[in-house]
C-alpha cells in the first residue's frame, strides 16, 4: 500500500508538472489572466519566401505563418504593419508604436538599445550565387550582399572588384539579376525560390552552398516579461511541432538541423508511447528533461558561437564598406539620404559621424545626381575643375532600387586612371608622328625643289611671259602643298579639345587621309565620301579617331604583307548616310582578328603590337561615346577588319 502511494503521489505531481509546461505563458497577463489583446507585429517584407507584401498589402510568408500560430497558442489577435525598411520598423519599436517586429536578425536589433531578441524563429543558409556568363564592363566585377549578414572574412568569397552593400534581400537579388552585379551573397531560401519563380535556373548557379548561417527571430522591447514569455513558450511550442516542419515544407524551405531536431523529438514521444503503463508519466517527465537539456546545450553552443561573430560585427561592416574603392548610397527620388558609406563620405568631404539627410547638402555629389538619369546601363564620366585648378573626372551610375521610390547611386574618383589612359594615348601618338614628320620631311623635297627652281630662273626670266604664267600657276601652288601638309600635322598633334562644333566630316576626312598617306605610301586608301555631311561633336575627337582607324588599318596591312600572306591587300575608307545617322568606316584586309582579340580589343591597355600601348581603341570607344555615338567593329583572323562610328546627323536644330 505505502509503494502504490507514493506512486501515485509522483504520477499526480507530474501530471501537475506536464500541465504547467504545457499552458502557454503567452495566455496570460502579469496577473496570470488570459490576455486576448491585440498585439502590433512590425514587418518589412523584401525577403520571399521567408516573410513579404503582396500587392494587396497581404503579409505572407513562412514567418508569417509561424507568427499567426504563436499568436493562437498565446491567445494574441496580430495586427501587423508594414514597414519599408527594417530598421525603421526597430526604431517604431524602440518608441513605442509597435508591440514586435517580425523576421529581424539580432545583428540590426543589436544596434539599437532597449530591445531584445526572441528565441530564435529560423536559421537562415547564406550562400554564393552568380551568374553562368559574368558580367563586366571596364570597371571590372561587381558583387553585393545584405547589410549585417555576413562577417568581414567572409566577403572575399565575392572575390569582385566592387562590393554593393545593399538594404534588402529583394535589393541583392535585383542586383543580381537585373543589375551590373555577377556574385551576391544572400539567403538559399531567397535565392531558390526567386530563381523557381522567375524561370532562371538555368542561367544562374550556387557555388558556395554554406557560407554562414544568420538567425531570424522575433524582436521585442525590453520590460515586457510576460509578451516575452509567452512568445518565446509559443516558438518552443511550434519549433517542437509537426506545424513547423509542415511550414518550412509549403513555402519550398528545408533546414536540416530543425529536420534532425524534429526527427529526434518523434523518436522520443515514439520511445514514450512504446514505455507507456505504469510508468509513463515518469518517462514523461525524463523525456522533458533530456529534451530541455539539449534544447539548452543547443541553444548555449549556438549562442557562444554567434556571440564571437557578434564581437567583431560592427568594426566588420564598416571595414566591408571602407574597403570599396566607390563611393554608394542608397536615396529617395527627392534627394532624401538612407544610406551612405563612407567612401561616399569621404568623396563628398562629410566628417564621420555627420548628419546628412539630402544630397542637396553634399555639393559636387549633388551636381553628379541632378545629371544622372533614374536608371542608368552603364556608368558615365563626370569631369569638373576644382577650385586648385585640377581637372577631377569621376565616373558615376545610378540603379533603380527594389522600391520604386529608392535609387542606388554609386560614384567613384578615376582622375588618376584617366590621366595614365591619355598618357598611353600619347605614347602611341607620338610613335605615329615620328614616322608621319619623317614622311612630311620627303614630302616638301619636292615643292621645295620646284620653287627653288623657278627661285633661280626669275633673275633671268622675268621678261619671259611664258615663265612668268608659270611661276604664277606652280610655285603657289607648291607652297599651298607645304601648307596643308603642316597644317595637317600640327592639327593632328595638339591636345583634344572636346567643345562641340558643326563641321564637314568629308573636309576633316580628306586631312586625316592626306596624313596616312604619308604615314605609308605603299598601301593605297581607296575613299567614298559624301561631302554633303554634317556633324556636330568634338572636331578634335573626331578627327584622333579617324586617324586611329587609318593606321591600325595600315599596320595590319603591313603586318601580312611582312608575313607573306597570300591575298590582295586594300584598304577603304567610306563615309555615308544611313536612315538619320551618318557612318564612318575604314575597312582592311590585313591580318584581322580572332573572337578573343575581338572581344578584348577596346579595353584599355590591351594590344595585340609589340610596341603598342593597347590604348587608341580604348579612348576611341570613349570619345565616341562622349558624343553619343555608337562604335562597331568586325573582325576575321586573316582576312581583314572594319570599324565603323556611328553619329546622328546635325540638322541644324541644337
Amino acid at each position: 500500500m505505502g509503494f502504490l502511494k507514493r506512486a501515485f503521489t509522483i504520477s499526480l505531481c507530474a501530471l501537475l508538472l506536464w500541465a504547467v509546461f504545457s499552458l502557454p505563458a503567452a495566455a496570460l497577463d502579469a496577473d496570470g489572466s488570459a490576455s486576448g489583446r491585440v498585439i502590433r507585429v512590425g514587418v518589412s517584407g523584401k525577403m520571399a519566401p521567408l516573410l513579404y507584401v503582396d500587392d494587396s498589402g497581404a503579409v505572407l510568408g513562412a514567418f508569417a505563418d509561424m507568427m499567426d500560430r504563436i499568436a493562437r497558442t498565446g491567445g494574441y489577435a496580430v495586427e501587423y504593419v508594414n514597414y519599408r525598411l527594417a530598421m525603421e520598423a526597430l526604431r517604431a519599436l524602440q518608441d513605442g508604436e509597435l508591440d514586435a517586429v517580425l523576421g529581424t536578425f539580432s545583428e540590426k536589433a543589436g544596434k539599437l538599445p532597449s530591445l531584445e531578441m526572441s528565441q530564435e524563429l529560423y536559421s537562415a543558409t547564406l550562400c554564393l550565387a552568380e551568374s553562368k556568363v559574368p558580367k563586366n564592363d571596364a570597371s571590372g566585377y561587381y558583387g553585393a550582399y545584405e547589410m549585417d549578414t555576413i562577417p568581414y572574412q567572409l566577403m572575399t568569397l565575392l572575390n569582385v572588384d566592387s562590393v554593393n552593400v545593399l538594404a534588402s534581400q529583394d535589393a541583392v537579388l535585383d542586383y543580381l539579376l537585373y543589375g551590373p552585379s555577377s556574385r551576391v551573397l544572400a539567403f538559399r531560401d531567397c535565392i531558390s525560390y526567386r530563381l523557381d519563380n522567375e524561370g532562371l535556373e538555368s542561367s544562374y548557379t550556387i557555388n558556395a552552398s554554406n557560407v554562414n548561417y544568420v538567425s531570424f527571430g522575433i524582436a521585442l522591447r525590453t520590460g515586457n516579461p510576460a509578451l516575452r514569455n509567452g512568445i518565446n513558450e509559443g516558438i518552443i511550442a511550434l519549433r517542437s511541432s509537426r506545424e513547423y516542419e509542415d511550414i518550412l515544407k509549403r513555402w519550398g524551405m528545408r533546414n536540416e538541423l530543425e529536420e534532425a531536431n524534429v526527427r529526434t523529438a518523434r523518436l522520443l514521444r515514439t520511445i514514450g508511447y512504446i514505455a507507456a503503463g505504469a510508468a509513463v508519466l515518469t518517462l514523461i517527465s525524463i523525456a522533458v528533461s533530456m529534451r530541455l537539456r539539449s534544447m539548452v546545450r543547443l541553444q548555449t553552443a549556438e549562442l557562444s558561437e554567434k556571440i564571437e561573430d557578434l564581437e567583431h560585427a560592427s568594426d566588420l561592416r564598416n571595414a566591408l564598406i571602407e574597403r570599396s574603392s566607390a563611393g554608394s548610397m542608397v536615396l529617395k527620388r527627392d534627394g532624401t539620404i538612407l544610406l551612405m558609406n563612407d567612401a561616399m563620405r569621404k568623396l563628398a568631404g562629410v566628417a564621420e559621424g555627420a548628419d546628412v539627410r539630402n544630397v542637396s547638402e553634399l555639393g559636387l555629389i549633388n551636381r553628379v545626381w541632378k545629371l544622372s538619369p533614374p536608371e542608368m546601363g552603364q556608368p558615365e564620366l563626370y569631369t569638373e575643375r576644382g577650385s586648385d585648378g585640377q581637372t577631377r573626372v569621376y565616373r558615376y551610375q545610378n540603379h533603380r532600387s527594389v522600391n520604386h521610390d529608392e535609387r542606388v547611386f554609386i560614384m567613384e574618383d578615376i582622375s588618376r586612371e584617366e590621366a595614365e589612359k591619355q598618357e598611353a594615348f600619347e605614347e602611341d601618338k607620338n610613335k605615329a608622328l615620328n614616322r608621319i614628320i619623317a614622311g612630311i620631311a620627303h614630302e616638301v623635297k619636292n615643292p621645295l625643289t620646284t620653287i627653288r627652281t623657278y627661285a633661280s630662273l626669275a633673275e633671268t626670266e622675268t621678261g619671259n611671259p611664258e615663265f612668268v604664267r608659270a611661276f604664277v600657276e606652280y610655285v603657289p601652288k607648291e607652297v599651298d602643298r607645304i601648307s596643308d601638309l603642316i597644317e595637317n600635322l600640327v592639327d593632328y598633334s595638339r591636345p583634344v579639345h572636346t567643345d562641340k562644333e558643326r563641321f564637314a566630316a568629308g573636309e576633316v576626312a580628306r586631312s586625316c587621309l592626306r596624313l596616312a598617306y604619308v604615314y605609308s605610301k605603299k598601301i593605297a586608301i581607296s575613299q567614298e565620301i559624301d561631302d554633303s555631311l554634317v556633324l556636330y561633336m568634338g572636331k578634335d575627337q573626331y578627327r584622333q579617331v579617324l586617324i586611329n582607324f587609318l593606321i591600325n588599318a595600315i599596320q595590319s596591312v603591313e603586318e601580312k604583307i611582312e608575313k607573306g600572306a597570300d591575298g590582295p591587300v586594300s584598304i577603304a575608307l567610306k563615309i555615308y548616310k544611313s536612315g538619320s545617322e551618318i557612318v564612318t568606316e575604314v575597312s582592311d584586309t590585313g591580318v584581322g582578328m580572332n573572337e578573343e582579340q575581338l572581344k578584348q580589343c577596346t579595353e584599355p591597355f590591351y594590344t595585340t603590337k609589340k610596341k603598342g600601348t593597347g590604348m587608341g581603341l580604348a579612348l576611341a570607344k570613349q570619345f565616341i561615346k562622349e558624343n553619343d555615338g555608337r562604335l562597331e567593329i568586325e573582325s576575321r583572323e586573316g582576312l581583314g577588319t572594319s570599324v565603323r562610328m556611328i553619329f546622328t546627323e546635325d540638322t541644324g536644330d541644337e
